[in-house]
């Protein structure tokens, strides 16, 4: 019985650090939703995607450039996400301190709907990182158990 506990507790942390990293994936498709809206002058924009993109808009000024921009800034969100999943450390803070850094522009221009998202995004990624380390802490405390075989400790 503890063992299912323990098998259930482990897939819950597991399944939280991947919707951490996943957080990722969602910056950078409503990005490239955010650019598809742009480039079609819908005047449509999702608050969770980047900011920075919405600069690069302004300043290519809807020649192309501006696609590429955000391509290339969300595969980089893209790559954090996947090394996130993969349980790399670096990609959960590199990515949230970029997160951040994007998130100082709905600052400067008082957007604060975009801001609070942005926030919940942040912790969400923050939270997926902490259970990541709780499952490294896991993994190390059942390697540092004797077998149950007789082996000797």
């Amino acid at each position: 019985m503890e063992d299912e506990k323990a098998i259930a507790t482990r897939i819950r942390i597991e399944n939280g650090y991947k919707n951490g990293a996943s957080w990722f994936y969602w910056i950078a498709g409503m990005s490239i939703l955010n650019e598809m809206f742009y480039q079609t002058h819908t005047g449509w924009i999702f608050a969770i995607g980047l900011g920075i993109t919405q600069v690069t808009n302004v300043i290519f000024q809807n020649n192309g450039m501006s696609l590429i921009a955000t391509l290339v800034l969300s595969g980089i969100f893209v790559f954090f996400g996947k090394m996130a999943h993969r349980g790399h450390n670096w990609a959960f803070i590199t990515g949230m301190i970029f997160y951040i850094l994007d998130a100082i522009l709905f600052i400067m221009v008082k957007d604060y709907i975009g801001l609070g998202l942005h926030g919940l995004a942040i912790f969400g990624i923050y939270r997926g990182l902490r259970l990541h380390k709780k499952l490294i802490e896991i993994n190390n405390n059942q390697d540092l158990k004797p077998s149950e075989e007789g082996a000797p400790v």
